[in-house]
């Protein structure tokens, strides 16, 4: 196997970029600053789209909702007019970028809207979700 370089990848969805780039400017934020000027960073602009799920789906697996056929969290029957809760998208046409296989080894944390996924060499921690799961509610 060949010597890699290491890959970190940080999505800040909820954060206004341009306040963002004024506090390191300003010497605030000192390691986000720090990875900043040792990388590569940039602002995303694939979608129109303010639905959140749609989003991230396409940053994840890379493919815009025309090709995953996902366009967020309610999916429409055209043939009976029927709408049925589709919460996210199950990577399985499109995985997403990080599902590389045994030659790469991944870390993966709090990922929004992505399931667990296959081929991903490594460890897997998902967003927790607004409503509790079974377990969750038994714990609780």
């Amino acid at each position: 196997m060949k010597n890699r370089n290491p890959v970190v990848a940080i999505g800040l969805h909820a954060a206004s970029p341009v306040l963002l780039e004024k506090w390191m400017s300003q010497g605030y934020l000192k390691n986000l600053s720090c990875l900043r000027e040792q990388g590569a960073d940039g602002r995303l602009d694939y979608t129109k789209s303010s639905n959140e799920t749609q989003r991230w789906t396409t940053f994840l697996a890379g493919w815009l909702p025309r090709n995953t056929g996902y366009w967020g969290r309610i999916k429409f029957d055209e043939n009976t007019y029927e709408l049925e809760e589709n919460e996210t998208y199950d990577f399985a046409k499109y995985p997403p970028f990080y599902a590389l296989g045994d030659d790469y080894q991944v870390g993966v944390f709090r990922t929004p809207l992505a399931p667990l996924a296959e081929k991903v060499n490594g460890v897997q921690v998902l967003e927790k979700r607004s409503e509790p799961s079974n377990v969750e509610r038994v714990l609780y």
